[in-house]
Parts: structure tokens; sequence; C-alpha cells
């Protein structure tokens, strides 16, 4: 009953706040990337999703490393829905270090003090911490515990300055184990998708898997290996890049197996739509780009809403991340990543009874509604001014 009311109150509060947006078009959000685009990483693609649904709600300027193409192309090839400025740091692609994000930081400095925004919104650690320390209230986003000097910069501001000027977005709330920040400082909002561009349909191939995304440790390739081995009368296609891949420890020969090249994303939901099962074969240890950080306790990933938005049979491995989403029987099927056999039953049965298990796939959509990137602008603007409000009270 708790939850019911809650989803009420926000529904009420989203649609009184759609007026105050409109309201307010003129208003001014800068977004403070530290990438360089284009690129197919998640994260560029979520920062991109993201200035997109701002934009229909303030004007939007993004601020970024570099970027080598222009909107029109960007609009294109990632399925952007409203216009927004992009700003480059540098003109070619830059390796973030300290020294960089310093010449970023006083960069911003010069460009708030001429624009006047009103909202502040980065991924960046140490340019919240800055501006925070210099009085612009800014929302930070985490999308996992911090490591290294910003674990310290992160410590020491909490600690000496209770995150005065600063209000957070945890993708999942196993991040603020990390952080321990005060519950009114933050709210916990998944990973979104723009929902506009998955309304098509394409022919489906007959018998066949599909995963797309990085091919990291523990994402899942050493699961799908095994399964093609398997079950030799069925394809699996994945779309990701190989040189991640042990050469040593993989025959890459096998006829049903076919490794393809990451695709640009407007090809992504057609991709994602050819196929019946889409698969999420996590292992218990799931690594990013350094080996040493594992992140299986800090998911929203992007596919698993591109999946569900599809209506397709998604076959997840069992994990505590994303419980709250995906629901064994109801919207996908869950397993143990470890019982090779039971993926094989599984794929199996669900390509046997295709038709039979529509309901499931129903359900795959009508969950997929909830994760809007629209509706994530518009929850993180009502939490802004929410902050905004709390700040001039206490003014007074």
């Amino acid at each position: 009953m708790r939850l019911n009311l809650y989803n009420l109150k926000l529904y009420v509060h989203l649609n009184i706040y759609d007026y105050t947006l409109k309201m307010r078009q003129n208003y001014k959000l800068l977004y403070i990337s530290e990438t360089n685009f284009p690129n197919d990483a998640a994260n560029s693609i979520a920062t991109l999703k993201m200035c997109s649904s701002f934009s229909k709600f303030a004007q939007t300027d993004l601020y970024t490393l570099s970027c080598q193409d222009n909107y029109d192309k960007l609009k294109k090839d990632f399925l952007l829905t409203n216009k927004f400025k992009i700003i480059n740091f540098f003109k070619k692609p830059k390796r973030i270090s300290l020294i960089i994000r310093l010449i970023i930081f006083f960069k911003i400095l010069k460009r708030i003090n001429n624009k006047k925004y009103n909202y502040i919104f980065t991924r960046s650690v140490l340019i919240s911490v800055l501006l925070s320390l210099l009085g612009h209230k800014n929302i930070l986003e985490f999308h996992h515990p911090n490591t290294g000097i910003t674990k310290y910069i992160f410590s020491i501001y909490q600690k000496f300055f209770k995150n005065k000027n600063q209000r957070f977005i945890l993708i999942t709330k196993n991040i603020n184990k990390n952080l321990k920040i005060p519950k009114k400082k933050f709210i916990v909002l998944d990973t979104c998708i723009d929902l506009k561009n998955f309304k098509f349909k394409t022919k489906i191939k007959r018998n066949s898997c599909v995963y797309t995304g990085s091919l990291f440790k523990g994402k899942g390739f050493e699961i799908i290996y095994k399964l093609a081995k398997l079950l030799k009368n069925i394809d699996f296609y994945i779309y990701g890049k190989k040189d991640f891949l042990d050469k040593k420890n993989y025959n890459f020969n096998l006829k049903n197996l076919k490794i393809l090249p990451y695709q640009k994303y407007k090809n992504i939901p057609k991709i994602i739509n050819s196929h019946k099962i889409c698969l999420m074969p996590y292992s218990k240890k799931v690594h990013i780009r350094s080996s040493s950080i594992s992140v299986e306790n800090y998911m929203s990933p992007i596919k698993l809403f591109e999946y569900l938005a599809c209506k397709k049979v998604v076959i997840a491995s069992r994990m505590q991340v994303y419980s709250h989403i995906l629901k064994d029987g109801f919207n996908c099927y869950l397993l143990n990543s470890e019982n090779i056999d039971s993926w094989a039953k599984k794929i199996n049965y669900v390509i046997n009874n295709y038709d039979k298990i529509k309901k499931i796939r129903e359900n795959a959509f009508s969950t997929s509604k909830k994760f809007d990137s629209q509706d994530r602008a518009k929850k993180i603007l009502l939490f802004y001014e929410n902050f905004l409000n709390e700040e001039n009270k206490n003014i007074r």
C-alpha cells in the first residue's frame, strides 16, 4: 500500500511539475562531462540521452572533453530527440587526468560566471567539489563507488563541509554503502532509455539469441561460449569488441557463434528486435575496463532496458542489483550463472514455446515504461527544485 501511495504522489508531483517546467523553458542547464564524443561506452550514450531529455525542459549545454561530430551527426547516430548545445573543452580527444580536470574546472568557472545557469549537473567528483566550495549548487551522479584520489577528495569535503551545495543521483542504493550520504541528499534512479527509439518491428531470426555490449571479464561471454558449444542448433549473436577476450581460451570458428563489431547506437533497436531471446549472463564477479574494479553490485545496464523495450524474452543471471526490476517468470527468466545446463534448457524451452509465453514479453514491455529518460529528467529537476527551495528556506 505504501508503494502505491508513493507512486500516486510521485505521479501527481510529476504532472504538476510538467506544467511548472513549461513555464521555465528559459531556464539554463549545464551538464559537465569528462568524455570524448562520440564513443560507444554506456556512460557516453547515457549522457547524450539525458542531455536530450533535459533539453525538453531547459536550455541545455553539454560541456564535454571533446566532440568530433556536430549535433546533427550525433542526433542521427544516437537517436536524439531534443536539441542541445555541445561545447568542447579541447579540439582533439584528451585522456582525463588531474591537470586536465583542473583546466576544465577553470574553463567552466568562467562560463558559469558569464552565463547564469539554473541547474548544474555532472558525474565528475572533483568538478562537483570545487564548484560546491565556491558556492555553486550542483547535482553529482554516481554509477559506482569512489576510487583513487577522488575517494579522498570526496571524503574530505564530506567530513568538513557536510556535502554543502551538493545533491546526488545514485543508480543503485548499494553505492551508498561506500559513500554514506545522508538520505535527504540523494535519490536513486536507474539508467534509462528513450522509449521512442524502440517503437518498430523487424523480422525475427528463427532460432537465435543476442547479446549487446562490452565483453569485459564477467559480462557473459564465457557463458555464451559454453552455450554455443552445447546448443549447436541455435545461433548466438554477440555485438561487442572481441579485443577484450583472451583468444587462447576460445575457438572463434564455431559456426553458431557470431561475434560482430559493436554497432552504432542507431542500429541497436533493430538488432535487438531481430532476435527471440536477449541474454544477460553475468558471472558472480563483473568487471569494467580496469580488471581491479568489480561492479556486480553497482550495475544498471542500458541493455536491460533496451531488451525490455523491444518486448523480448530476457534470460539473465539472478542478481540482487536489478532484482527490483526483473522478476522471474513475470517479465524474464532468472538463472544461476554457474548452472550452464539450466541455461541450455531454458533457451530450448523459450525457442519451442515462444508464442505461448507472450505474457512475459508483454510484461517486459510494460516494465520498460517505468524507465524512460524523459521521466528520469523530470524526477531529477524536481529533486533539484526541492534542493533549491530548501536552501532558500534556510537563508530566511
